[in-house]
């Protein structure tokens, strides 16, 4: 996630859970870094954009999915997805890094500045990245420009400069 200067917590962060769809929570962790989670769920249609959902200059972690679709319509801060399996997933831009681990089968469709992928097998990336991916540990994955459009996707790219520059998606280290 985003560096930011940490200050000694007394306690731990207030968790507020917000209900985004029908049997969907999503997890916000109120303190310095305001992270977003979705988790634990299978089988499910997740859909939302800033409207729905005060993502934007906010963290969001996307952890334990199985035969899952996450829409995500709006700009980010930072991005962390683990253990995802048979998922979909779209994101609009993220300002930061995205950080993927134990991703199995799945499809990835998202923008960011920097992007690192660790342990993930038969996988999909359309990607828009302004700095080389970073991959380790990982097999039988594809790269492709990013292709996500929305209402606002021109407006969020421009926000996280991110418009009209080179996109470095096939040029994995």
């Amino acid at each position: 996630f985003a560096r930011r200067k940490k200050k000694k917590a007394d306690k731990k962060p207030e968790i507020v859970k917000e209900i985004i769809e029908k049997d969907i929570i999503v997890d916000k962790y109120i303190n310095e870094s305001n992270v977003y989670v979705i988790k634990n769920q299978n089988n499910n249609i997740i859909s939302k954009t800033v409207k729905d959902v005060d993502l934007l200059n906010h963290d969001l972690m996307i952890s334990n999915l199985k035969d899952t679709e996450v829409k995500i319509t709006c700009t980010t801060t930072a991005v962390r997805i683990d253990h995802v399996e048979n998922c979909k997933i779209y994101l609009g831009p993220c300002n930061g890094s995205i950080h993927i681990e134990h991703a199995k089968n799945c499809l990835f469709v998202f923008a960011s500045r920097q992007l690192r992928i660790h342990y993930c097998t038969d996988s999909l990336f359309y990607i828009f990245t302004k700095s080389k991916p970073i991959i380790e540990d990982t097999t039988r994955v594809q790269f492709a420009p990013y292709n996500l459009t929305y209402t606002n996707i021109i407006d969020d790219l421009k926000n996280v400069n991110m418009y009209q520059v080179e996109n470095l998606y096939d040029q994995v280290q």
